[in-house]
């Protein structure tokens, strides 16, 4: 019995296509090393402007509405996308944990001001979860955020906070980092925090790099009196646990993948 799959003609057609692409596109040395400790700054800075190229393509982020800045394409086609670039060394994941969150939870507004951005390449993201005492434990989360008028000033630590560029690359971090945190310790569990995208660089938030064996893309973060608008609360200010559940929903796999692993 044969088990493989049967692509169409049209999918076909699109797997020459990405094929043509990377072929023309992508030089052997920009290829993504097979380990990560050998990643340098040129290839980060050719891979930012190469994923603007395919986000301009709708191959980034190709399944997410086009309004947003999306490819509004096909699972077909994200599964086609995968295998070609897992082939090919193309860094790529096809998704973000934040994306499906903001358009659960997200007022238009917030989707308008944030997703085109992210969706196209323009901008990048780390997710801010694990914190030093606490680690995994999100019911227990310690980092605050307090109000200060339409704002919120945030104070507190992460660790083991995944992403590039490095710290002494230009620029250095994410353009957004995004998590829950404290906005009620008098508030019963589960109802009182918030989830916030916060801007990078921003007065009082540090990024260390954590030098460990597995390699450089892990990062300690210290926030001491970070000023975020108000309108970068994701939710209402006790529903960051619930905003969570979509944000955990995918991580945990309840998204599915396009081209599985074998």
């Amino acid at each position: 019995m044969d088990f493989a799959l049967a692509y169409t003609d049209e999918q076909q057609r699109f797997r020459e296509e990405v094929r043509a692409w990377v072929a023309e596109n992508v030089p052997e040395n920009m290829k993504q090393p097979v380990d990560g400790r050998e990643a340098t700054e040129e290839q980060w800075r050719f891979w930012r402007e190469k994923h603007r190229e395919m986000g301009a393509k709708g191959w980034l982020y190709p399944t997410y509405p086009k309004e947003y800045g999306g490819g509004g394409l096909t699972g077909d086609h994200e599964s086609v996308l995968a295998e070609e670039f897992r082939h090919a060394r193309v860094p790529w994941s096809g998704s973000s944990l934040l994306f499906a969150t903001l358009l659960v939870w997200g007022t238009e507004e917030q989707k308008e001001k944030f997703l085109p951005d992210l969706m196209s390449g323009e901008k990048t993201t780390w997710q801010k979860l694990t914190e030093p005492k606490g680690g995994a434990d999100l019911a227990n989360y310690q980092s605050r955020a307090v109000r200060d008028g339409d704002d919120w000033l945030i104070t507190g630590q992460n660790v083991f906070i995944s992403g590039t560029p490095r710290p002494e690359w230009t620029p250095a971090g994410p353009d957004y980092m995004y998590g829950p945190l404290l906005t009620d310790p008098d508030a019963p569990r589960h109802r009182n925090l918030g989830y916030f995208i916060i801007p990078v660089p921003s007065e009082g938030l540090e990024i260390k790099e954590m030098n460990l064996l597995p390699g450089h893309d892990q990062h300690a973060i210290f926030m001491d009196n970070v000023r975020v608008p108000g309108d970068h609360l994701i939710g209402g200010e006790h529903q960051g646990w619930q905003v969570m559940g979509a944000h955990l929903e995918q991580e945990h796999g309840g998204r599915g993948q396009a081209a599985p692993r074998d």
